[in-house]
């Protein structure tokens, strides 16, 4: 279905985790599966959505201590508004349990 001679041997690596499938492979794969990207790969998505809610949370505050209580740049405020609308104290601690 895929479209290409003898990929059994790379669709076993896909399934035991050994080797990941271009961005084309894995989109076709989840049309084929009826499936999202991130259910394909739930192991990766989880582990991704960590990583990045770490990495938003160390940037707030970043941007918090850089300023303090002061009055804050307009450029620095519009960051932290739309880090807080994306990627809100309560998100970011979810991911951050898991």
């Amino acid at each position: 279905m895929l479209g290409y001679k003898d990929c059994g041997a790379n669709m076993s690596r896909y399934e035991r985790g050994h080797r990941l499938p271009s961005l084309r492979t894995a989109l076709a794969l989840a049309v084929i599966l009826d499936v999202s990207v991130s259910e394909l790969f739930g192991g990766l998505h989880t582990q991704l959505k960590k990583h990045i809610a770490d990495r938003v949370g160390s940037l707030i505050s970043k941007l918090e201590q850089k300023h303090g209580s002061g009055r804050m740049p307009a450029l620095t405020s519009q960051q932290l508004r739309w880090l807080g609308d994306h990627h809100g104290l309560k998100q970011i601690n979810n991911f951050s349990s898991q």
